[in-house]
Parts: structure tokens; sequence; C-alpha cells
């Protein structure tokens, strides 16, 4: 599995758990409007679901709050080499739309299979038949599937965000520091070879052969 594969794989894994619960209880809003608490408490939505949904989105706010930090931290240091260096950064944002691409409908489709297995879960358990793809379909003015789509988009795009950000960040900074640490290298200066004989000839301005005899003082 290639290294691009893989981070796809993992943001869809990390997000899905806030697609889904936002997708439930929206679609619920979305039907029954302030009445809809009561309507999850009727469809077996128990406290444990309430605290399910806290958990999750308590925990999905803490890793973005992290990535957010990791990368202002990789955007100062990004920034103060590229001063040293002297080199300009260049954003690729065909990089993002490619990376949202790629995550969207992997997270759509996971969004899509867990919403309908829980829905159908929760109306067995309070004896209602088994209601198999309705519950994504119907609603009175905003389908589930409608929220779906937004939904996902929106944490894809959020995802997208945080590896494309974290990836050209990176490359930004190994970028500078190889400039830098290219500039920073002495050059190599080569001395001129010297043939022996010019080399042990005496300078022309020193010869002592034809000096004058120091003159000696009148008495």
């Amino acid at each position: 599995m290639s290294l691009r594969r893989s981070r796809v794989l993992l943001a869809v894994a990390v997000l899905a758990p806030a697609s889904v619960v936002l997708v439930h209880d929206l679609s619920f809003l979305a039907e029954f409007g302030p009445s809809f608490r009561a309507a999850l408490r009727a469809t077996g939505h128990d406290d444990r679901w309430a605290s399910t949904v806290a958990i999750v989105l308590a925990v999905s706010t803490l890793l973005v709050s992290l990535a957010l930090a990791r990368l202002a931290f990789l955007w100062l240091k990004a920034r103060s080499l590229e001063r040293i260096a002297g080199t300009r950064s260049h954003v690729d944002a065909g990089a993002y739309l490619r990376l949202i691409a790629r995550i969207w409908p992997s997270l759509a489709v996971v969004t899509a299979v867990v919403f309908l297995v829980q829905e159908n879960i929760e109306r067995l358990r309070v004896g209602e038949p088994l209601p198999g793809l309705e519950p994504l379909v119907s609603g009175p003015s905003a389908r589930p599937i409608e929220i779906l789509g937004l939904v996902s988009l929106a944490l894809a795009a959020l995802g997208a965000l945080l590896l494309w950000g974290h990836t050209m960040l990176v490359a930004r900074i190994e970028a500078a520091h190889r400039r830098s640490t290219a500039r920073g290298r002495a050059p190599l200066v080569r001395r001129p070879i010297v043939p022996m004989s010019r080399a042990l000839r005496p300078p022309a301005s020193v010869n002592l052969a034809r000096r004058a005899p120091p003159s000696t003082p009148a008495s």
C-alpha cells in the first residue's frame, strides 16, 4: 500500500466517527425540529447515545486542535528557514483539491454504511421492522443522504487541509534547509600550479649579485 493511500485511509478512519454522529443528529434535527431529542429517545437513543456523541465530538475537536497547532509550528519554522535561505514558497492548490476528491467518496461511503447499520439495529431494538435503506433516503425536508453529502464534504475538506498542509510545510522546510546548507558551504578554490623552476627562481626585484657595495661615510 502506498503512503498516499494509507494516509487517505487514516484520514477516513479518523473522520468517520464524527461524520456518523453529525449526520445522525442533524438528520433528526432536520426532520423533527426542536423536538428532535424526544424523537431520539422514542427510537431507542438513550443517554448512552448522548454520551457517545459528546465523547466523539470532544475527541475529534482535540485531534483537530493538535493538528492545527502542529501546522502552526511547522509554518513558523518554514517561514524562518525561508527568510534565512532567501527562498519563496509555492502553494499547490491543485494537490489540495485532489486530496479532497480522494477522501470525500470513501468517507461518504463509510458514513452511509455505519449510519444504516446503526439505524436498522435501533429500529429492531424498539420492536420496529428493519427499515433497510429508508433511513437514508426519507425525510420531510432535507433527506439524510443530502446531509450526509454535505457533512462528509466538509469533513473531507478539513482532513485534506490538515494532510496537505503538513506535506506542503515539511517540503518547504526541507527545501529551505537544503538551500541554506548549500549557501553556507565555502567554495573550493584551486591554487594555480607553479612549475618547479619558477618556484625556486629568486624574485626579479632581489638580485644580490648586481647590488652595489654599501657606501662608506667620508672621514
